[in-house]
């Protein structure tokens, strides 16, 4: 834990769900720059396995990608209970995610089908958007979807299965299907 911050600050309560409170918080390591994420307590009844699992959904689907291959989330234990420390993510509303989220757009859903992960709570409260300028010198918004609390670690052996399954999922979003991702009539 030496490559971990000491103290995070909370700065506000973000939102609460089936498992945890999410807040805004920052922390800063050694002398570098303070850093905004966001942090997951978890309720009573959770399991420390599932926090574990969400760490590393999370890491699984963005750290090669969106990371240079480092870690996008990891977990910090205070007093007896672990949180959960996760990029922030700027949260959109549905009205403008349906007006700005465009197929083409879609990549995150696509990255999230190539890590073997079917999200089974997409909904547009979990649509984000991030500044980023690793793919250049200007910041850019990256679409992300976040909150991976409910998923099953599926395999995906070839590039037609990763379609398959972002397609499915993605009709979520672009369709407004409110059926579980993966669920048939």
């Amino acid at each position: 834990e030496d490559d971990m911050p000491d103290t995070i600050w909370v700065t506000r309560v973000l939102g609460e769900g089936r498992d945890g409170r999410v807040c805004e918080a920052i922390y800063q390591m050694g002398d570098e720059r303070w850093n905004r994420c966001a942090v997951k307590f978890a309720v009573e009844n959770v399991p420390s396995e599932d926090i574990n699992d969400e760490c590393d959904a999370w890491n699984r689907v963005y750290s090669n990608t969106r990371n240079n291959g480092n870690p996008v989330a990891f977990l910090k234990t205070f007093s007896i209970n672990s949180v959960l420390v996760m990029p922030y993510v700027e949260m959109i509303d549905e009205e403008k995610a349906r007006t700005s989220f465009h197929p083409e757009h879609c990549d995150c859903v696509r990255l999230i089908a190539k890590a073997g992960i079917k999200h089974t709570d997409l909904e547009w409260r979990h649509v984000g958007l991030r500044k980023s300028h690793e793919k250049g010198p200007e910041w850019k918004d990256e679409i992300w979807i976040v909150d991976f609390g409910m998923f099953e670690v599926v395999k995906v052996v070839n590039d037609v299965e990763v379609d398959e399954l972002a397609e499915v999922m993605m009709n979520v979003f672009l369709l407004g299907n409110s059926k579980q991702v993966g669920e048939t009539e």
